[in-house]
């Protein structure tokens, strides 16, 4: 578990599914929620996938446990100084209610 200052705003957003007008959908992101957060971010690997080189760079999010945040899973993402990454992970560290750790990842499909 890490725990660091939380000096980065993040923003959380769930996918949220429009009428394109056409009988279909089209899925945008809503700002849902805005708290303080720590990142770690980890080093990116590159790897070729399709005939193209990816660059995934990702990372651990730690904020302070609150029910605004709890619901965020898989299906949603997380905004870090304007950069969207995709939640890979949750966790509940200490099992106690005080944190919640976010693998998070971009540069890569959801």
């Amino acid at each position: 578990m890490r725990i660091g200052q939380r000096r980065k705003r993040v923003t959380f957003q769930a996918a949220v599914e429009v009428s394109d007008g056409g009988g279909g959908f089209e899925v945008t992101w809503g700002d849902d929620v805005t708290v303080w957060g720590a990142f770690f971010p980890e080093f990116g690997r590159e790897k070729v996938q399709g005939g193209r080189i990816e660059a995934p760079v990702g990372g651990t999010l730690n904020v302070r446990y609150s029910s605004d945040v709890t619901g965020f899973a898989s299906d949603a993402r997380v905004l870090i100084d304007g950069e969207p990454y995709n939640i890979r992970s949750v966790t509940n560290p200490d099992q106690r209610k005080k944190d919640l750790e976010f693998v998070i990842e971009r540069g890569v499909a959801t």
